[in-house]
């Protein structure tokens, strides 16, 4: 799943992750990304999250995905990084 309140990007990592054979849900925001992880749990491998969302914020997000399943790998991506968010989405379980 890539989680993503920007087109491009959704259109983007589907383009390339399909090119290598996996299938891609995309959302635009965290309330349907949170959605669609409740609706079909076992369709989902891993999820890309932006960090900067309107909304919900990626770190919140996050916060929810581990709180339904705490196995399921989290990247977050992000054109607006610091080292306190990277070390933030971390702490929480992601992968940078």
């Amino acid at each position: 799943m890539v989680i993503d309140d920007e087109q491009i990007m959704r259109d983007g990592c589907a383009r390339i992750l399909s090119e290598h054979g996996w299938s891609v849900l995309p959302a635009e925001n965290g309330s349907v990304g949170l959605a669609e992880l409740q609706e079909s749990p076992k369709e989902i491998d891993i999820i890309l999250l932006d960090l900067m969302m309107p909304g919900m914020s990626g770190i919140e997000v996050l916060e929810k995905v581990q709180a339904l399943d705490d196995t399921l790998p989290v990247i977050i991506i992000t054109g607006y990084a610091t080292v306190a968010s990277a070390v933030e989405a971390m702490k929480k379980g992601a992968y940078d």
